[in-house]
């Protein structure tokens, strides 16, 4: 199964469940506050995000749903060329 590393810049995210045809159990050592999470060939990855400084758990003084807004990225050069750096459309 193939597997990509994708970089959610200045932003916490946690793994809420992958699914692939049914949910699966996020493994113990996913889950947890980081910046970078594994997203696997086929599979639905939902990701719950904090904008919070990656250190600390003090939030940053912005909306983030404001403009210029973010973007995901992989950690593969040549995916970014496969629409694997894209924005990130943020609701309220």
């Amino acid at each position: 199964m193939g597997l990509t590393r994708v970089n959610l810049l200045a932003v916490k995210c946690q793994i809420s469940k992958y699914a692939r045809g049914k949910t699966v159990e996020v493994p113990a050592h996913e889950k947890g506050w980081k910046n970078v999470f594994k997203m696997r060939n086929g599979t639905v990855t939902k990701i719950f995000l904090r904008f919070a400084y990656i250190h600390s758990n003090a939030s940053y003084e912005f909306d983030p749903t404001r403009e210029p807004g973010y973007v995901y990225h992989c950690h593969i050069l040549d995916h970014e060329d496969n629409v694997m750096m894209r924005p990130l459309k943020l609701v309220h």
